[in-house]
């Protein structure tokens, strides 16, 4: 399984996601604001990336359940 970041500044969160995660496709082509890092092969270096954007707010999608 592989994952995204979902990285949105206007909240100033970094959400982790499974690649198939509906939630992270569809902000992805709503909101201006949000940028996909990845894809990455394990949950561990999706969520060090999403610690890395240097947004305060970091956390698993909880749609998907990462």
């Amino acid at each position: 399984m592989q994952y995204v970041v979902s990285d949105q500044a206007s909240t100033n969160t970094a959400t982790v996601h499974r690649c198939d995660c509906r939630a992270a496709q569809t902000q992805e082509r709503r909101a201006l604001d949000i940028r996909l890092h990845g894809p990455f092969p394990t949950g561990d270096q999706a969520r060090s990336a999403a610690a890395r954007t240097g947004r305060k707010r970091v956390r698993n999608c909880s749609s998907c359940r990462p």
